[in-house]
């Protein structure tokens, strides 16, 4: 019985570290992320992956990261989540924060500052508008967003303080803890600059927004032919003596798999703070320069813990989750572990089939023989 037991708990070691889904019928294609009806949180379950390209705007819910939970193998062309820069008419009358990528939060906005983000607590903040009086300064920079805390709007002209003109910097990624088993949100917005002392001067520069977030959960192989790309959005550039507009953070991405993992290229760069365009009476200094953002997180965990490829390594954090324990017995190809080598083609659901019939038909055998005392 013992043994019994031992056989069940191996050959069901392997899929508890991960939850996989349970389509294993239907494979998912990039028509079958496009749907009308996504289902809650942008979790997708499916067979194998075959995405060749995929952006923000293709999804009918920008909300939520995008989730793959797949029983087979997952290959990846090109995907797109990059937060967009922040968006000034150029003549200081209008600033828009940029567009987030997908689960990320939006640039801050002048008029529309925090509230329009996805999801607004991460958007950038916007500033308010103020009377200026002679010989107040320019707006100063709006801050850079973090994966955490999205950025602030910068002071106005009216109220700037000498020593805080330029945008705050958005924390570092290294600092964020992020937890694959509860993926929420992605990148922050920029905050917008503040808004200069001059006629001219309605509003500070747009927020970048901040970069989308993808998670990856598979039982096969996971490939990235191509790029993942969740780089947050730079921040608007500032017309007349206004701020400039902060960057959006960097995204997330994570790739779990039991098999291994291969990629061309992972990009999860924070977005540059939008410059002050006027030189000021402080001899030109980049005093209203908006701060830049933060970059994201990266975490990468496979059979073996060795990844290559072209991405950030002080943002990345790779694990091994294997190897899972095995028992070979009557010199048969079933190992108890019943988890396929990385270069094998055995189905994963097919394995766990076969490793519980055998651990079954052992237990059998053991209690019937056990009905019979050995006679000495």
């Amino acid at each position: 019985m013992r043994l019994f037991l031992l056989l069940i708990i191996f050959s069901t070691t392997a899929f508890a570290q991960l939850d996989v889904g349970s389509n294993t019928t239907s494979d998912c294609l990039d028509i079958d992320f496009k749907t009308i009806t996504p289902p809650p949180n942008n979790i997708f379950e499916c067979k194998d992956v075959i995405i060749t390209n995929l952006s923000t705007s293709d999804f009918f819910d920008p909300t939520s990261p995008l989730v793959i939970k797949a029983t087979g193998s997952v290959t990846i062309g090109t995907i797109n989540f990059s937060g967009q820069p922040g968006i000034d008419d150029g003549n200081g009358l209008t600033a828009t924060g940029g567009p987030a990528g997908l689960g990320g939060g939006d640039g801050g906005s002048f008029f529309f500052g925090g509230n329009d983000g996805l999801p607004a607590s991460h958007a950038g903040k916007t500033g308010s508008p103020s009377i200026c009086g002679a010989g107040q300064a320019e707006g100063s920079g709006g801050s850079g967003g973090s994966l955490e805390t999205p950025g602030k709007a910068g002071y106005d002209g009216a109220f700037a303080d000498p020593g805080e003109m330029i945008g705050t910097a958005g924390a570092p990624g290294p600092t964020i803890t992020i937890d694959p088993t509860n993926f929420l949100f992605a990148g922050s917005g920029g905050g917008t600059g503040g808004k200069g002392c001059n006629p001219a001067d309605l509003v500070g520069g747009a927020g970048g927004g901040g970069g989308g977030g993808i998670q990856i959960i598979s039982a096969g192989n996971v490939s990235i032919t191509g790029t993942i790309n969740v780089s947050g959005g730079n921040g608007g550039t500032a017309p007349n003596f206004s701020g400039g507009g902060g960057g959006g953070s960097g995204g997330v991405i994570i790739i779990q798999t039991l098999g291994q993992i291969t990629i061309n290229t992972l990009n999860a760069a924070p977005g540059t703070g939008g410059a002050n365009s006027t030189i000021t009476n402080n001899g030109g200094d980049p005093d209203g320069d908006g701060g830049n953002g933060a970059p994201g997180k990266i975490l990468l965990e496979d059979w073996d813990g060795t990844v290559t490829g072209n991405f950030d390594s002080t943002i990345t954090e790779i694990n091994r989750l294997g190897p899972i324990p095995k028992v070979n017995s009557l010199n048969s190809d079933i190992s108890c572990g019943t988890l396929a080598k990385p270069n094998e083609e055995h189905h994963q659901v097919l394995q766990i089939a076969a490793g519980f019939m055998f651990a079954m038909m052992l237990g059998l055998i053991i209690k019937i023989l056990s009905r019979f005392p050995m006679r000495s």
